[in-house]
């Protein structure tokens, strides 16, 4: 609809951060005076979206229920990546083949030039840093998901498990994380430590 705007807001309760999206940001309903957060708005207005938050990766809520593992890989710098599947049906014969990799990796100092850096990055994401990288491919017919999905894992380990697995490959992604930090700090300004 012409004129629709949308404004998203975050609250943050007990540790369960909630996402409102509210549909006609700039209509009297929800521009005016009256709205500072206590106005009451009409279900239709807002769709809600909540997402656990933890301390560190290993406790986030990713898709619980609809990931399965499919398996774990040892790399040679202490590294664990484990491979999920997080494929869906999309209509009766056609299917969304989704894999996940994913680790965590424990921040030290010595990744970082000074002391206050680390201890910048060990207050928004915890002990850890989780990261996640993902392949997919969209309406793939069902008797082709098996032959699809092994496809994206060898593709994965033939194209990234040497990145994954180099020496310095916790070290530079917790600096990007810090540089991250420092280009988008409005991203990190509302996270604790014990929100992540």
């Amino acid at each position: 609809m012409p004129g629709n705007t949308f404004r998203r807001s975050a609250v943050n309760i007990k540790g369960l951060r909630l996402q409102v999206k509210l549909k006609n940001a700039n209509s009297p309903v929800l521009s005016g005076a009256g709205f500072a957060g206590k106005a009451f708005l009409p279900p239709q207005l807002i769709s809600w979206k909540a997402e656990a938050l933890s301390a560190t990766g290993k406790q986030r809520l990713r898709n619980q229920g609809k990931m399965k593992l499919i398996e774990e890989i040892n790399l040679p710098n202490g590294l664990q990546l484990n491979i999920f599947d997080l494929s869906r049906e999309i209509a009766a014969d056609t299917v969304k083949v989704e894999i996940a990799v994913q680790t965590n990796v424990h921040l030290q100092e010595s990744f970082f030039s000074n002391r206050p850096d680390y201890e910048q990055v060990k207050n928004i994401f915890g002990a850890e840093i989780f990261y996640e990288y993902k392949l997919e491919r969209t309406f793939v017919p069902r008797e082709n998901c098996d032959t699809v999905r092994e496809d994206l894992i060898n593709t994965f380990k033939n194209n990234s498990l040497s990145y994954f697995g180099a020496e310095n490959f916790a070290g530079r992604l917790a600096t990007a994380k810090l540089r991250d930090i420092k280009k988008n700090p409005y991203k990190y300004r509302n996270r604790t430590d014990n929100e992540l």
